[in-house]
């Protein structure tokens, strides 16, 4: 269920933050803001690998919510070097 709230969370950051450049910063450069899309799977083996780790912790079972707000944030902050990786990614193979 852990997983499903962050992809969750994670996809709807991703589709709206790219609506939200296309109309109000610049329509053109939206396209490589909404890149970051696919390096969803590197942040999700991120987030399985943290989980994994993490959810025997006393913490983390006592405060199951905070912990999965924590993870959603820590996901939307690796948005960006994601993002980057892709781009780079993407220069190296043309």
């Amino acid at each position: 269920m852990r997983f499903v709230i962050f992809s969750l969370v994670w996809g709807l950051f991703w589709w709206f933050s790219s609506v939200y450049y296309f109309y109000y910063i610049h329509d053109v450069g939206s396209a490589y803001w909404a890149l970051g899309g696919w390096g969803y799977p590197l942040i999700a083996m991120v987030f399985l690998a943290a989980d994994m780790r993490l959810r025997k912790n006393k913490w983390t079972q006592d405060n199951l919510w905070r912990y999965v707000t924590l993870a959603c944030l820590g996901g939307i902050l690796l948005y960006y070097p994601v993002l980057l990786l892709v781009l780079i990614g993407l220069a190296l193979v043309a």
